[in-house]
Formats: structure tokens, sequence, C-alpha cells
């Protein structure tokens, strides 16, 4: 229920039950996990689906939990290197959804991209899942938008890395 509250809060976590439900299934020592981690993703997805339901209604198409989550998408999957600049990616999502009006629009657009990449390269999505889930624990932002890495304090990252563990 809280991991469902959560991506309501922070959506491009949606896909997060899915992956730790696959890592059960290509992981010998967690096949154990599978019967809790099924459970754990179906009981996320429901605390989603009134939600997922509503904006069914209200876009009269698949928006998941709220737009922009296909923008996140695509900059995990198509950024050409490590870093997160935040301008260049708000002009290259402006040009690649040139023409698109709405943002509903611009979204699908966006995941419909995403999806035909990794489609494409599933061992490339695999690679930066990895790699953004390392540095999801050790590396820590400051002034968020324009995406400038704060010097590393090993008191913080080990706080934030605690912190993190109870809701893995």
């Amino acid at each position: 229920v809280v991991l469902g509250l959560t991506i309501l809060t922070r959506h491009i976590l949606i896909l997060f039950p899915v992956m730790l439900l696959f890592l059960t299934f290509i992981t010998p020592s967690l096949k154990v996990l599978r019967k809790s981690m099924t459970f754990l993703a179906v009981i996320c997805y429901l605390v989603l689906l009134p939600w997922i339901l509503r904006n069914y209604v209200v876009f009269d198409r698949f928006v998941p939990v709220a737009t922009g989550t296909g923008g996140g998408l695509w900059h995990g999957m198509m950024a050409r290197n490590s870093e997160y600049h935040y301008e260049e990616t708000r002009k290259t999502i402006a040009e690649e959804t040139k023409g698109l009006e709405t943002p509903e629009d611009r979204e699908y657009f966006l995941m419909q991209k995403t999806f035909e990449a990794i489609r494409k390269n599933p061992v490339d999505f695999i690679r930066r899942v990895f790699l953004k889930l390392i540095r999801f624990f050790t590396q820590v932002y400051e002034d968020i938008p324009q995406g400038v890495k704060r010097k590393p304090n090993p008191v913080i990252i080990i706080l934030l890395s605690v912190s993190y563990y109870p809701i893995l």
C-alpha cells in the first residue's frame, strides 16, 4: 500500500514493483521472495487502479499516474551520456515532440519511443537500470533543475542510503 502511495507521489517509480518481481525470476537466490514480490506488486497496482481509471476517463487514453513519466523514461533510455542536463533534456524533448499539442500527446509519443527502444535493445535497458540504481544510492544533487552535482559527503550518502533500504 505504501509503495502504491509512493508511486502516486513520484510516478517515475511505477515500474519498480515489476523490476523487483523480475529480479526474483532471474536471480536464483531471490526465488523464495517471488510470492512476496508478486503480492507486493499486485497490492501496489490495486492502490493505483482508481487513479489510473480516473485518468483513462479524463484523458481518453492510458495515462498511468501523471503526465511526465514518458519524458523521464525517454530520458533514462535515450540519453547519450550518464549525466543529467535539465536544459538540454528539455530542448531535446521539445524538438522530439514538435507539433504535438497537448501534454498527453507528448507523453504518449515519448512513452512509445521509449518502449520501442527497450524492445530493440533490452540488454541496454537492463544495463541502464542497473547503473541508475547504483547512482541513485551514491550521488546526491543540489539545485536539481540544473542538475549540478554536490561534492560527495560520505555522511550524507550513508544516511540517505540507510533511509532508502526500509523502502526496498
